[in-house]
């Protein structure tokens, strides 16, 4: 836990709108939420990603994956003004 949690620099619902969109290029017609694990780095890149819920199969799983790996970089978590590596777990709609 970070005393200032990190945060997508788009916004959290533009970051479920990239998200939902990547994935859904590659798989149409799968819905639901799809629970994922990963860790902010403190340059704002995401790392150690991993689905802890999935949807569809492993094709589906791997999408929402590689979607998180090319998103766009987020504001690391900080920790008296330092900033820090944060585990985040997120539901991602899909």
């Amino acid at each position: 836990m970070a005393q200032k949690a990190p945060k997508p620099r788009t916004g959290l619902e533009a970051f479920h709108d990239y998200v939902s969109k990547n994935v859904q290029r590659h798989k149409k017609g799968v819905t639901g939420n799809v629970f994922v694990q990963f860790v902010v780095e403190k340059d704002g890149k995401l790392s150690n990603i991993k689905v802890l819920k999935g949807l569809g199969g492993a094709a589906c799983n791997n999408a929402v994956i590689k979607a998180l790996q090319g998103a766009p970089r987020w504001y690391p978590g900080k920790q008296n003004g330092k900033p820090v590596r944060v585990k985040k777990i997120l539901a991602v709609k899909i």
